[in-house]
């Protein structure tokens, strides 16, 4: 069974360790995202600093970002930066 999805994996299906590939995929473009924004982010505010961020700001930088790339602005990957605040705000909102 997909440890995500709860989708049960057939063996004959593609799969990848405990989830299906649907899942995997997701997993791994997620963590480039992350990974992509996080670099720049850490370099420019330190690494912890997306704690003490409210929801709402968070939501709003996303936003900036999810409009600049719309708009077709290459000036850094705004589709991974929305991204990770979108995680961030998740994970604040959690814990």
């Amino acid at each position: 069974m997909c440890n995500i999805c709860s989708r049960f994996i057939d063996h004959d299906e593609d799969h990848y360790e405990d989830y299906c590939i649907d899942c995997y995929m997701l997993l791994e473009t997620a963590k480039r995202a992350l990974a992509v924004a996080r670099r720049v982010g850490v370099r420019r505010y330190g690494p912890s600093t997306w704690k003490d961020v409210s929801l709402r700001e968070h939501v709003e930088h996303a936003q900036a970002h999810l409009i600049n790339f719309r708009a077709g602005s290459i000036d850094e990957d705004h589709l991974a930066h929305a991204i990770c605040r979108l995680v961030m705000t998740e994970a604040n909102r959690c814990n």
